[in-house]
């Protein structure tokens, strides 16, 4: 439905086709009118770069650099969002260095020391296509 509703908000004729009666209903020119109100230029933005990536056959991510600021290694955890789960990522990112992930926007991370004394968390809130850094 936002797809449908950006591309009417861009003058983009839009046949949507649907079996299902559920489907129907949200492609319905009511459900589209609501979800057009709420299109900010922000959403729009997102939406139009998330669109030309996939016209591209890229793969659509955000990307964030963990740099270790600390004296001594880390390891970086991703937090699975349904199981809280702590999956790692990096074993071992050395004082000073860098390492970068493809991720996705709200993703959580959970950096340790390696005696796991100190633990510190981040949340993604770099958007499709952009990057963020974590210190």
């Amino acid at each position: 439905t936002i797809l449908l509703a950006y591309l009417v908000h861009s003058n983009i004729g839009i046949i949507p086709r649907a079996a299902a009666t559920a489907h129907q209903q949200e492609n319905a020119p009511s459900s589209i009118k609501a979800v057009i109100q709420h299109l900010t230029p922000d959403r729009i933005e997102k939406l139009e770069t998330a669109i030309s990536a996939l016209m591209r056959g890229q793969q659509l991510h955000a990307s964030v650099s963990f740099l270790n600021a600390l004296e001594d290694t880390i390891l970086v955890h991703w937090v699975h969002p349904d199981t809280n789960e702590e999956v790692v990522v990096s074993d071992r990112i050395h004082p000073g260095s860098v390492e970068i992930q493809q991720t996705h926007p709200g993703h959580k991370f959970v950096v340790y020391d390696t005696d796991r004394k100190i633990r510190k968390e981040f949340v993604v809130g770099a958007g499709y296509g952009e990057e963020q850094q974590f210190r």
